[in-house]
């Protein structure tokens, strides 16, 4: 299963997004997950799981990638572990993506990865574009104030590949400019009739993604409580049932009370 995870712009909280999802998705599956950073300008998730300057990433894939020398045993080279069950690719540096480096990326990683999470550009790049063609899954991240649900709305991307937007409002409080009841009735107006999902972010998961310790926030015992864990646990489950019923689980995977629950509620 690919998922591209993207935003209308920077600062929606699109990367946290992609690291919490794959991190859960790390506790719910028997496989590995691959994250990987395709923004050259930002490189999030290198900032996130390296004290140093990481020596693999794209750059490394690519230059495999042109050589004709990039197979299977030896894409390992290019990626990093972070535990036994997550592997990062950082953004590429020096070299450029193209369609066939994007295509061998894709192809890949679907035959070494359960599922592969991806840390789009925001916006319309044409990257993201090829990402989105070659993805099961495409996870749209808006926050509450109107100009950024514009902009998602008149993103022709979005508009283009809706049969596989799910949207996630990274929601703060209803009193600050637009409520989850409002964002969803400003999507269906529009002809979207997908799936809109909230993370209630608050300063628990603030707290515990300060000095690089992001993943401690979904990994930690100690906070399982915490709405916003329910929430991607939620979103994670659906992801998971809708797009990677192949996909083997934990014994602790998929909980149907709550996938029941789910469903029942949208009818």
């Amino acid at each position: 299963m690919v998922i591209s995870v993207t935003a209308p712009k920077k600062g929606m909280g699109q990367t946290q997004s992609a690291i919490n999802l794959s991190a859960m998705l790390t506790k719910l599956i028997k496989g590995k997950v691959l994250l990987g950073d395709i923004n050259k300008f930002s490189k999030d998730i290198e900032y996130y799981f390296s004290d140093t300057h990481a020596l693999k990433g794209l750059d490394s894939l690519i230059s495999l990638i042109e050589a004709g020398l990039l197979k299977e045993d030896n894409f390992d080279t290019c990626v990093k572990s972070i535990n036994s069950e997550m592997d990062i690719l950082i953004a590429n540096e020096c070299f450029e993506l193209s369609n066939n480096s994007i295509d061998k990326l894709i192809s890949f990683s679907e035959k070494l990865y359960d599922v592969v999470v991806v840390d789009t550009i925001s916006g319309s790049s044409i990257l993201t574009r090829r990402f989105f063609e070659r993805s099961h899954v495409i996870l749209v991240v808006l926050n509450q104030y109107k100009n950024v649900v514009d902009l998602a709305l008149g993103n022709q991307l979005y508009k283009e590949f809706s049969d596989k937007v799910v949207y996630v409002v990274n929601r703060y409080r209803d009193n600050i400019n637009l409520k989850t009841s409002d964002i969803k009735g400003m999507l269906k107006a529009k002809g979207f009739e997908g799936e809109v999902f909230t993370i209630n972010y608050d300063v628990s998961m603030i707290n515990e993604c300060n000095d690089h310790s992001v993943l401690n926030f979904i990994l930690s015992k100690s906070i399982r409580t915490v709405s916003v864990h329910e929430e991607m646990l939620l979103l994670t489950e659906f992801l998971l049932k809708r797009y990677g019923a192949d996909i083997q689980l934990k014994d602790i995977g998929i909980k149907q009370g709550k996938l029941f629950s789910f469903f029942m509620s949208k009818k």
